[in-house]
């Protein structure tokens, strides 16, 4: 919710669609509220950058096996496969070309993947698919998704 919060001026700026769909009403992780917090904002941020005016940003999560997944959701060009394998090293940018006024020092992703790791989960991207929400259609979109450990609380 805090990086849905922080970027929603951003996306109203880019006149882009900005939607929470949180799943499951407590998400109990062990972590750093600010790192994590800031790490999904870098993830919206990064969505709200490549996704055009009158586009959709999802952000979403629930449960995934014994992790939780926070799913962020672009209307943007998509990702070639072979650079998805080189994204979250530092100073790198996507091979699409950004809007001339998306800034960034291609750092961003680099440090989500620092915090997922330190909080012992993992981040990653994958095609959005032929979702019709964002345009249909394949390489339409990427969803980057970042996994946590869940911490759930013994009933009683």
């Amino acid at each position: 919710q805090d990086a849905v919060d922080e970027t929603w001026a951003t996306a109203e700026w880019r006149e882009v669609a900005l939607r929470f769909a949180p799943g499951s009403a407590r998400w109990p992780v062990v972590g750093h509220r600010g790192l994590l917090a800031r790490a999904i904002t870098n993830l919206v941020g990064n969505a709200l950058k490549f996704t055009p005016a009158g586009g959709v940003v999802r952000v979403e999560g629930g449960a995934d096996g014994d992790h939780w997944e926070i799913r962020v959701i672009d209307g943007g060009p998509g990702i070639d496969t072979a650079l998805r394998t080189r994204l979250f090293g530092r100073f790198e940018r996507g091979a699409a070309p950004a809007p001339a006024d998306a800034g960034g020092s291609g750092l961003g992703l680099a440090f989500v993947r620092v915090v997922a790791t330190r909080h012992r989960g993992s981040v990653g991207v994958r095609d959005a698919g032929s979702d019709a929400e964002q345009g249909g259609g394949p390489g339409t979109g990427s969803e980057f998704f970042l996994r946590l450990p869940r911490h759930d609380e013994p009933p009683g």
